[in-house]
């Protein structure tokens, strides 16, 4: 996407933000975020009832048993954002439409509405390279900036790295979060969570103190395979290039794989009471938004 293309597209969603808004949060931006905007003030016993994720686990250790932090309302949230700038949010079926495109469009949607309500907006560009945190800021001047940054990676990257380290990032991310803020992790891909336990380990880290929101961005093709035929496909890690003959059988098996690797990644999440978002497509972007602020609105998970 060219600076020129990209830029118009923005412009255009910023413009729609103030009618999409309202829509998106169905009137009500706080309560979408369960009320996490907030500080530690105190500690007081556990009672049935208790959201798990505000147990103090050192005192409660101490004490032989279990303690709540008490928090109280901050005047504003800080909204994290976690986007990745890798070589697989190239990957798309459907021409103009990429993973990073849809990732940029949702990225601005969201933070556009927190800068709207008077949030504080923060950003760690993650590539294969390096991690660049952006600070809490204020203004749209600043979504604007960290914009044209994350194209301007995401068109330089080293083509010989492929692969990001969301440990490491992870690690860095934590020592930033002073604050409890709204992290939304974007990635393009889902780690096997069989095989991921440092990562794991670094994700419940961040999930303790965060209201820990991830969003994956798929394509339709990997949720619905659809094509049959002689194709040339490249190992974006290895960078080698092997054809395949995709028949029924292969097919089969491919989206028997992907179904069990997208239910690993689920079951994960909510064990810790988190809902995952999938977007597959620009079109999808809004209407998955909506549905999971629906549901956090009327506190189901």
């Amino acid at each position: 996407m060219t600076y020129k293309k990209f830029l118009k597209k923005i412009k255009k969603i910023e413009l729609s933000v103030d009618n999409k808004i309202d829509s998106l949060f169905a009137g009500n931006y706080r309560s979408a975020f369960l009320g996490r905007g907030i500080e530690f003030s105190d500690l007081r016993p556990y009672e049935n009832g208790d959201d798990i994720r505000d147990i103090d686990w050192k005192t409660s250790a101490k004490e032989d048993k279990l303690f709540i932090k008490k928090y109280q309302e901050s005047r504003d949230n800080n909204i994290f954002f976690i986007l990745d700038i890798s070589p697989v949010m190239k990957f798309s079926s459907v021409e103009g439409e990429s993973k990073f495109e849809n990732q940029l469009e949702t990225f601005a949607l969201l933070a556009f509405s927190a800068i709207r309500n008077g949030d504080r907006v923060g950003v760690a560009l993650v590539s294969p390279e390096q991690t660049l945190i952006f600070p809490f800021r204020k203004g749209k001047n600043n979504i604007f900036k960290i914009l044209i940054k994350a194209l301007e990676m995401f068109n330089h990257q080293v083509k010989d790295i492929k692969k990001v380290d969301f440990k490491k990032s992870f690690g860095l991310i934590k020592k930033y979060l002073k604050r409890s803020s709204v992290v939304f992790w974007f990635s393009g891909v889902m780690p096997s969570m069989k095989e991921e336990s440092a990562l794991k380990d670094r994700l419940k880290s961040l999930m303790f103190r965060n209201d820990f929101i991830p969003v994956i961005f798929s394509d339709p093709e990997e949720e619905n395979l659809t094509l049959r035929g002689n194709y040339d496909f490249q190992d974006l890690k290895s960078g080698s290039i092997d054809s395949f003959i995709l028949d029924e059988n292969l097919a089969e098996k491919y989206q028997e794989i992907y179904q069990k690797k997208k239910k690993e990644f689920l079951d994960f999440f909510r064990r810790y009471r988190r809902e995952v978002i999938f977007i597959n497509s620009s079109e999808k972007i809004f209407q998955e938004l909506f549905n999971f602020f629906k549901k956090r609105q009327k506190h189901q998970f």
